[in-house]
């Protein structure tokens, strides 16, 4: 029997389903800095979208300027290296889920949209965290203009503009998706009913909604924007996530939207926070 179980815990690990001896711990502890890290970077946003909509600063910013304002505190480079490794660490989860479908998603439509948007968020953070790294190595570098440089590499290639127009489309579904999550997901499900109330955890999880709607929303903006970088030919029309809270600023009813969206970035800030300590890791993010 026992060695039945050997042989069977063997194929649940070649099939993916669950992380070995060895990467299991590692990626535990991937997840939870990831997780403190994302909530850092969500919360600092929010706080200066919500600090535009009040008076208090002139320009909302993104996570780029993020960085760039903590490079410049008092051990700032050591924080931010910690960000740029927890933002890999989340990278890292995101793939892992997308791979191994621990939330056995499968090959359905929506379950190949679901992994993609794993994918791709993957990818974004691994982009963050370079950008990071890059900063501490480099703090004269101008974080701003990152965005648009990769976007002009797109546009350089063979079918640039179709590439960046998939992009575009891209981050579309992405909000969508979020969308969806934002109001079917449970959230408070995999957060540790040990060491949290039934009421903390329906919190939390309105917390999480919340701050994924205001993520899908963001998510949506960037990709109208990319696409029309793509449709004009013209890297300098792509923006961050910066960009689309300047463009909600602009909109109707401006400062009191983007209030409301910076208050969901906070939300959404806390609700990572709250996975780095009561999370119960799976090996997806």
């Amino acid at each position: 029997m026992a060695h039945y179980q050997g042989n069977d815990l063997k194929r649940h690990i070649r099939r993916g389903r669950i992380p070995s001896a060895l990467t299991r711990p590692l990626l535990v502890w991937a997840a939870r800095f990831g997780y403190a890290a994302c909530g850092i970077v969500y919360s600092a946003i929010g706080l200066a979208a919500v600090a535009v909509a009040i008076g208090l600063s002139a320009e909302p910013t993104g996570s780029h300027g993020v960085m760039v304002f903590l490079a410049r505190r008092p051990f700032g480079p050591i924080l931010l290296a910690a960000l740029g490794i927890g933002l890999t660490g989340y990278a890292t989860l995101n793939f892992v889920g997308a791979i191994s479908d621990p939330e056995r998603r499968g090959v359905t439509l929506f379950g190949i949209v679901a992994r993609a948007v794993d994918v791709l968020t993957g990818v974004l953070y691994i982009t963050l965290a370079v950008a990071a790294l890059g900063i501490v190595i480099d703090p004269a570098r101008d974080a701003g203009n990152i965005v648009v440089s990769r976007a002009a590499g797109v546009l350089a290639l063979p079918f640039g503009t179709t590439i960046l127009g998939a992009i575009g489309a891209a981050l579309m579904v992405s909000g969508v998706y979020l969308f969806y999550r934002a109001s079917q997901e449970p959230f408070g499900e995999m957060l540790d009913r040990r060491e949290l109330s039934h009421g903390a955890r329906r919190v939390i999880a309105v917390a999480a909604r919340v701050g994924t709607a205001a993520r899908a929303l963001i998510f949506m903006i960037c990709g109208l924007l990319v696409i029309r970088a793509a449709t004009s030919d013209s890297a300098e029309a792509v923006g961050d996530v910066g960009d689309a809270l300047a463009t909600i600023e602009r909109a109707a009813f401006g400062p009191l939207l983007l209030g409301v969206v910076g208050a969901g970035f906070i939300a959404y800030g806390v609700y990572q926070l709250a996975k780095a300590r009561y999370q119960r890791i799976r090996g997806t993010a």
